[in-house]
């Protein structure tokens, strides 16, 4: 994605909502998203719940994969795109 680079998984689902599905094509047909949540976050189990989003989008069974990374992200944390100035909490595993 063009631009600065998400610092929070926060960050990154305002960031995503607000970019066309072209410009997210290739990041989630590579793999991208998952490899970043994995490596930096190193939460493994949403990485993933992402990879798993990320082959499905490749093989066409997703439509939206904005809608389906920042769905499982919020889940994840408890927070809303909406909700800009609250910190995630993440949940117990």
């Amino acid at each position: 994605m063009a631009g600065l680079p998400a610092r929070s998984l926060k960050q990154f689902v305002d960031l995503v909502a607000h970019k066309s599905p072209a410009c997210l094509d290739g990041h989630a047909r590579r793999g991208d998203f998952s490899r970043w949540i994995g490596d930096t976050f190193h939460d493994h189990r949403l990485a993933s719940d992402v990879r798993e989003v990320e082959q499905r989008y490749r093989l066409g069974h997703v439509d939206d994969v904005r809608k389906s990374i920042s769905q499982l992200v919020q889940e994840r944390y408890q927070f809303s795109s909406e909700s800009a100035l609250s910190s995630p909490r993440k949940q117990s595993p």
